[in-house]
This record gives C-alpha cells, structure tokens and sequence, in this order.
C-alpha cells in the first residue's frame, strides 16, 4: 500500500543505483531506480542490462541515464 503524507514535497524524487559484473561469466549489470513523492514510493524498476559494461563509472552513467528516460 502506498501512503502519502499531507503536506510532503509534491515534487518526485528519483534514486538510481547500479552494480557492476554482477554475473561475473558475462560482465553484465543491474541498474535500478526508484521515484518518490509526497514521501511515498511511486514506482521501482530493477532490471539486468543486455550489454556488457568495461567499469563502474560506466554502470552508474548507465543508472542514471535509464532514470531519466523514465523521468521524462
């Protein structure tokens, strides 16, 4: 059940977080991301990526870039 509290910040606030090779056979990665607003979950997504990344710079950039595709 999600539960907004009266008077929280309208505004959503997005997280996103990824984790490098987590399979280490194929050295492909799982980012994740969630939205909040008015202090209550609005929507999650964890998926692993298809392609192989060379670092954790570049999983994070990834994160981030998935985040916001689903921002907009």
């Amino acid at each position: 059940m999600i539960t907004y509290q009266k008077g929280g910040y309208i505004k959503p606030v997005r997280y996103s977080d990824a984790s490098f090779a987590d399979d280490p056979d194929s050295c492909k990665f799982t980012a994740g991301q969630l939205f909040i607003m008015v202090n209550g979950l609005v929507t999650w997504k964890v998926k692993t990526l298809k392609w192989v990344s060379t670092s954790t710079g570049e999983t994070e950039y990834v994160a981030v870039f998935e985040a916001g595709r689903q921002a907009k």
